[in-house]
């Protein structure tokens, strides 16, 4: 009886837990749901100027915290001045470590909306500023629905023993991320064309993170 109600237990945590991934949560002191806000990719789209490499972007929520890191690819923009760029007239320095630049915004609101560009003066009085990022607190980037059509990903079979197919609107590779419900990351794959192998992991719930480009979609994954 009591090894029957601890799997009742188990099982009430399991589906809370599942509730919390698909809903809109304003929960952010939840380690697996912070370690999951997180929105990444690479960009080279641009609000003014031009990118001749790329922008790679991420944003990641730690409890009230909102960390927004960018590294530029560009080769051909020296001496450049990073700055973090919030409609109408807001400009905040970033800290610089190479071509990775990085600020941290404290004290933010789980579920609300950031809207933000990365901008950067260089030498010749060059400017470039990238395109307009929205980014949700605690839980990931807001994409455009035209986006939103193009970054479906379709995970089958669900449950999974050893093997799992994956398949995305395009044909392009994709990054695959494998959590557990402690939000360690217990497996990762780049290049992904159409399947993962799963047989190093053990039986149980897992979370999927997906990202190609500047897509990226999460779904709960059950191996047997």
């Amino acid at each position: 009886m009591k090894k029957i109600t601890f799997l009742l237990m188990l099982l009430s945590v399991s589906l809370g837990y599942s509730h919390i991934l698909t809903s809109k949560s304003s929960s952010s002191d939840t380690t697996l749901l912070n370690r999951l806000s997180t929105c990444s990719g690479t960009t080279t789209e641009a609000a003014e100027g031009t990118f001749s490499q790329g922008l790679d972007y991420e944003f990641v929520t730690n409890g009230t915290d909102v960390t927004i890191t960018f590294t530029l690819l560009d080769t051909d923009k020296a001496g450049l001045n990073p700055e973090l760029f919030t409609a109408p007239s807001t400009f905040l320095a970033m800290s610089s470590n190479g071509s990775t630049y990085s600020i941290t915004l404290p004290n933010q609101t789980a579920g609300a909306t950031l809207s933000f560009q990365f901008r950067g003066a260089y030498v010749d009085a060059g400017l470039i500023v990238s395109k307009v990022f929205n980014y949700k607190v605690g839980e990931g980037c807001v994409l455009s629905v035209e986006t939103l059509e193009t970054a479906l990903f379709n995970v089958y079979p669900n449950p999974a023993k050893s093997v799992i197919n994956i398949s995305s609107a395009s044909n392009e590779v994709f990054g695959v991320s494998v959590y557990d419900l402690l939000g360690k990351q217990v497996l990762r794959a780049e290049n992904v064309k159409s399947q993962l192998n799963i047989s190093s992991l053990n039986p149980g719930l897992y979370v999927l993170n997906m990202t190609q480009g500047s897509n990226s979609s999460t779904q709960k994954l059950l191996v047997k």
